[in-house]
């Protein structure tokens, strides 16, 4: 963590600049190597609750120039795990997509939430050294199983379109007698915005981004995962008995759901 000292310092001392009111409008994702596509997925979702105090004409610029340093070093992380296979980002997220189809590719993702989580710490004890504000952030991991058609239209599956009254789908696109028989959906476009060929690897709860938000609460420590990675991960003894040691099993009744959390801090 040496190096991210070194990135905090020079911006420390580095002239002041105008203040910024808004963030940068600038949003990326970047799509690595193919895959199988139906296996276990892994999203490590990093997100940033309290942008506006470092956008407002109050704010010292070196607290907006932490924050961005911030992402950026979380984005150059993510993306050197040999297991992502995308990474978005946005002025108050960083995302990685990776193939987890065992514990060791599992341990990849845990191994950079535990970094991020040190970098964020190594970033606030800068701000609060300069009175400036600090980065409320959470960290969310959640696996999940993504299969292409899974998420219902009708492309390729069984389901039958909205002519059948039984479907979701748009039958705008084609011409049928839809009084008479079932349609055919695969004479056109389904309204789900993606082609029948294209790879589908999505998380449709967007869990890791939900888990992320109530990540660093006064309920959740800064890391959460879901009972899907927790699972992945315990293939490894080492690893699930580091776990059970350091994060604490908590079930939302009212979501259905299990999660892990706990607040892990690399050694200097």
């Amino acid at each position: 963590m040496e190096d991210i000292r070194s990135i905090i310092w020079e911006i420390l001392e580095s002239p002041s600049e105008d203040r910024k009111t808004t963030p940068p409008k600038i949003e990326m994702v970047e799509e690595f190597g193919d895959v199988d596509y139906d296996d276990i997925f892994t999203d490590l979702f990093v997100t940033v609750k309290n942008l506006h105090d470092f956008y407002n004409l109050e704010v010292d610029f070196k607290a907006t120039q932490l924050l961005e340093s911030f992402l950026l070093e979380t984005l150059v992380l993510l993306k050197q795990n040999p297991e992502v296979t995308l990474v978005t980002s946005s002025p108050s997220h960083v995302k990685a997509t990776a193939f987890t189809p065992e514990g060791e590719s599992a341990a990849f993702m845990f191994d950079d939430a535990v970094s991020i989580n040190s970098m964020l710490e190594i970033y606030n004890d800068a701000l609060a050294q300069n009175n400036l504000p600090q980065i409320e952030a959470g960290i969310g991991i959640s696996s999940y199983q993504s299969l292409r058609d899974e998420h219902g239209c009708c492309c390729g599956n069984d389901s039958e379109c909205e002519c059948g009254e039984d479907s979701d789908c748009d039958c705008e696109g084609h011409e049928c007698d839809c009084e008479d028989h079932e349609c055919d959906c695969d004479d056109h476009e389904c309204s789900c915005g993606h082609e029948e060929d294209d790879d589908f690897i999505e998380d449709i709860d967007n869990l890791a981004e939900k888990l992320a938000l109530i990540a660093n609460t006064d309920d959740f420590d800064p890391i959460v995962m879901n009972e899907g990675f927790y699972g992945l991960i315990s293939d490894l003894e080492e690893e699930k008995t580091f776990i059970d040691s350091n994060f604490q099993k908590v079930i939302i009744e009212a979501d259905d759901l299990t999660i892990f959390h706990g607040n892990i801090v690399l050694e200097e």
